[in-house]
C-alpha cells in the first residue's frame, strides 16, 4: 500500500486533540471542545488516505480483512475490559454482541452500547464495508466522462447564476 508520510503528523496531531478532549473534557476549556473537531478530520483523512492508496486494488476480501485486522483486536480488548469493569449501565447481551460485532453505532440506539467508546470503531467499520462500492461508483466518474463533467457543471452551476 501507498503511504503518505507527510499525513502521520496530522493524525497525531487529530488524536491528541481527541485525547486532550477525554482527559480534561470536565475543564470547559475552548481548546477540549476541538476534540469533536479531531475525529471528524480523522474520518476524512483517513478516507482521503485509503482512496488514495487504491486500497481495494488487491480485492474486497483482502481489504475487509487488513481493515478488520486492525480494529478489531483493539475492539476486543476494550470490549473485555469494559465486561470486567463495568463501564457502561447495561450488560445486556445483545449491546455486548453488538459491540463484538462492531456495529453498535450502526442504529439510533449506539449510546446503548456496552462498550460506548468504541462508537468510533463501529463507525470505522461501517466506511470499510462501504469504501470499496463507493470506490467503484467514483471511478465511473473520472474526470473526463460526461457524467463527472455533468455532475461537476450542476455543482457549480449557483456559483455563474
Amino acid at each position: 500500500m501507498r503511504r503518505l508520510h507527510s499525513l502521520t503528523s496530522l493524525r497525531f496531531v487529530a488524536a491528541a486533540v481527541v485525547a486532550i478532549m477525554h482527559g480534561f473534557g470536565k475543564y470547559r476549556l475552548p481548546v477540549v471542545d476541538l476534540g469533536f473537531v479531531g475525529v471528524s478530520f480523522f474520518f476524512v483523512l483517513s478516507g482521503f488516505v485509503l482512496t488514495w492508496a487504491d486500497t481495494t486494488q488487491a480485492g474486497i476480501g483482502v481489504f475487509l480483512r487488513n481493515r478488520f485486522a486492525k480494529l478489531f483486536p483493539l475492539s476486543a480488548a476494550t470490549l473485555a475490559i469494559a465486561a470486567l469493569v463495568t463501564v457502561a449501565p447495561n450488560t445486556n447481551p445483545i449491546y455486548f454482541l453488538q459491540s463484538l460485532t462492531l456495529t453498535q453505532a450502526w442504529g439510533p440506539m449506539s449510546s446503548s452500547s456496552f462498550n460506548p467508546v468504541t462508537w468510533s470503531l463501529s463507525a470505522e467499520a461501517f466506511f470499510y464495508l462501504l469504501l470499496p462500492v463507493l470506490v467503484k461508483v467514483m471511478r465511473r466518474f473520472t474526470a473526463g466522462s460526461s457524467s463527472a463533467q455533468w455532475c461537476s457543471s450542476r455543482s457549480f452551476s449557483p456559483l455563474w447564476d
